[in-house]
């Protein structure tokens, strides 16, 4: 899917700029909601490890972030 694509994307740049390594990305995702994990997909795995990583980091808003996504939903 597209957004899967964007997920890779947003990855893809996060790493060539060095705002987080390939074990910090992991354990963004290892902190998921066990029960979350187990019913979504692998790219959501991504997604939410990601938004993690880069909310903790300072680098986005969550709450910007659902904004922007409400957004695009519409």
């Amino acid at each position: 899917a597209d957004w899967e694509c964007a997920v890779r994307a947003i990855h893809q740049a996060s790493r060539s700029r060095k705002i987080y390594n390939v074990d910090e990305f992991r354990y963004g995702i290892e902190r998921m909601n066990p029960a979350r994990y187990l019913s979504s997909t692998y790219y959501e795995h991504w997604f939410d490890g990601i938004c993690r990583i880069l909310e903790e980091k300072g680098v986005i808003n969550l709450a910007d972030l659902d904004d922007r996504t409400d957004f695009f939903q519409k």
